[in-house]
């Protein structure tokens, strides 16, 4: 990245238990990145995503900044 970095790690549960194949997003508003949204300044700024390992497990290693993060599981309730 050229610069610093730090991991972002941690585990989807549902339930309690941990949740593999979950989707984890990673979003960045500070930063406009490219995306196909047509909504202007409304979109929000995907930087990177994955799905969790077979324990429910998520790493990511970003540049320093503020980050969001979400996580679902098909069939999972909110």
């Amino acid at each position: 990245f050229g610069g610093d970095t730090a991991a972002i790690q941690g585990v989807v549960t549902v339930g309690g238990v941990p949740a593999a194949g979950a989707h984890v997003t990673l979003l960045n508003d500070n930063v406009n990145y490219p995306t196909a949204c047509d909504m202007g300044d409304n979109c929000t700024n995907v930087f990177s995503s994955t799905l969790t390992n077979e324990f429910g497990v998520y790493r990511f290693v970003v540049p320093v900044d503020t980050y969001r993060v979400t996580a679902r599981k098909a069939g999972a309730p909110y």
